[in-house]
């Protein structure tokens, strides 16, 4: 699947950013917990319809039992050398993703010091806005960078 900018935290200041696409290779347990809400999304976005729309959307669909919750084990690989994730920095790096149900990101270790674990929260990256986060449910994201793209080449070592 190549997920575009509208898919990650709606607080994201590239939400919007047309350049975004990011491919990944999901897991049974991923594709199956959240290909429904990738494609809601989806639809709301292409529909023009604003993040408050959407995230109702969603809660909504979630409250009706239209989505399914995360399934334990859920993977996304993402290691396209043709993928573009954000304009800041450096665009790109192959890494694995592993979609926890809301497990405090410490227990993996992320933002430990010299931790090659990262963690964010997968709806909003900073809400401080307690409604906002009312009715979904609590999805964490850690990402662990590999040394190698999906075709075996060595990270940092390809053409843009």
């Amino acid at each position: 699947m190549v997920a575009r900018s509208w898919l990650v935290a709606f607080d994201w200041p590239e939400f919007w950013n047309p350049k975004v696409r990011a491919a990944g290779c999901m897991n049974p347990q991923a594709a199956r917990s959240m290909v429904p809400i990738v494609l809601l999304r989806s639809k709301m976005v292409t529909a023009d319809r604003s993040k408050a729309e959407t995230l109702s959307a969603i809660k909504k669909a979630f409250e009706k039992g239209q989505v399914p919750k995360l399934e334990s084990g859920a993977m996304d690989y993402m290691m396209s050398k043709s993928a573009y994730l954000t304009d800041e920095g450096e665009h790109n790096g192959p890494h694995l993703m592993f979609l926890t149900a809301g497990m405090d990101a410490k227990d993996w270790g992320s933002g430990a010091a010299d931790s090659p674990v990262m963690s964010a929260p997968y709806w909003f990256f900073s809400s401080n806005e307690p409604s906002q986060i009312k009715g979904l449910p609590p999805i964490l994201v850690f990402l662990v960078g590999v040394t190698n793209w999906a075709d075996g080449a060595p990270a940092g070592k390809h053409d843009d």
